[in-house]
């Protein structure tokens, strides 16, 4: 598909590997070839969030202003905003604040450091450790923002990625046997429980749609064609079981997955590709071309502002496609090599 410009509004920032100040981007952001345009400053309120040396900023895209939103904090990570709170790392300490005073709601000690976490109701699943050899997965009652406990890994394996909707969390990993396992946790007994065979290698994981969605490459024994595939598998949240496998096509390195506006997005990290799929029937809706990513950094989709938003981390755009048409709308600049932002209005 012929490639969307991208027109972008100023937004100051500063980068937080880099531990200095901030650094201006170019108004006029980056051209597409045809030299086309979307629209330009939002001008309903958008506030976005931004992890920076130290603590947190709030930029106000309208009047192109950055200001401190949550100050004296250490080395902040995994910026997210999950079921209505603003979720992130301070340290070694996993915190949890309102995203619009950012008050925060309570902070709970995770030595081990964070690789990923999800939230479904009063429970957030933290994996833990390294990222791609976690060993553990801590369990925390989001209301009193204390440790229910843990559920180790069992001995010789890993967990990669986590999800939950509707009381299940599935952790892609546990199985010594096979390198496409998901597993069941239970959180009353603390324990892994059901694995499934998925047939796909994870990259990702989201919950949501009567499910969870599984992002990654599907081996050639496997796959239809015959050849390593591009795809997605979705499992019933509580039984493991394959409902349907989406291919698309050769493999592009990172295969990025998220659930939003009834549809299931998908995005190819090598070249750029965004995908929307029937969550009823795995049909391939449309798809966009985002523009090229780089070998071993996903594309990241973001749900937010009645927009699907893909971050582009290597060139740092962050591009909001109309989730109707795939048309663009609205395009933001950020340093390189930034955390990914989150919407807070």
């Amino acid at each position: 598909m012929e490639k969307i410009a991208v027109v972008v509004v100023v937004v100051l920032m500063v980068v937080s590997c880099g531990g200095g100040a901030g650094e201006s981007v170019n108004p006029s952001g980056p051209t597409a070839p045809d030299g086309s345009g979307g629209e330009q400053s939002p001008g309903d309120g958008t506030r976005l969030l931004v992890a920076v040396p130290g603590g947190i900023d709030v930029v106000d895209l309208d009047n192109e202003t950055q200001q401190p939103f949550i100050s004296d904090l250490g080395q902040v990570g995994n910026l997210r905003l999950l079921s209505g709170s603003l979720w992130f790392v301070d340290g070694t300490d996993l915190v949890s604040a309102d995203p619009v005073s950012g008050q925060l709601k309570g902070r709970v000690p995770v030595p081990a450091g964070v690789v990923d976490l999800t939230v479904d109701g009063n429970t957030a699943w933290v994996l833990t450790g390294i990222p791609g050899a976690s060993k553990e997965v801590v369990v925390i009652d989001t209301g009193a923002m204390t440790q229910l406990g843990s559920i180790p890994a069992p001995e010789s394996t890993t967990y990669l990625h986590i999800a939950a909707v509707g009381g299940d969390a599935w952790v892609f990993g546990g199985d010594p046997e096979s390198a496409m396992a998901a597993s069941k946790l239970d959180s009353s007994a603390l324990k892994q429980s059901t694995v499934a065979e998925t047939g796909i290698i994870a990259d990702s994981m989201a919950p949501g749609i009567g499910g969870i969605w599984i992002g990654g490459t599907i081996p050639a024994f496997v796959s239809q064609s015959g050849n390593p595939e591009s795809g997605i598998v979705q499992i019933a949240a509580g039984t493991g079981d394959v409902i349907f496998t989406v291919e698309l096509g050769e493999p592009a390195d990172h295969i990025f997955v998220a659930v939003g506006f009834d549809h299931v997005w998908v995005t190819k990290g090598l070249d750029g590709s965004l995908y929307k799929i029937d969550a009823a029937t795995g049909e391939i809706v449309n798809s966009v071309d985002t523009g090229d990513g780089a070998a071993g950094i996903p594309l990241e989709i973001i749900i937010a502002r009645d927009l699907v938003w893909v971050f582009n981390r290597t060139n740092g755009t962050v591009t909001g496609y109309n989730p109707e048409t795939l048309e663009f709308a609205e395009g933001i600049n950020v340093p390189p090599f930034v955390q990914a932002p989150v919407f807070a209005s």
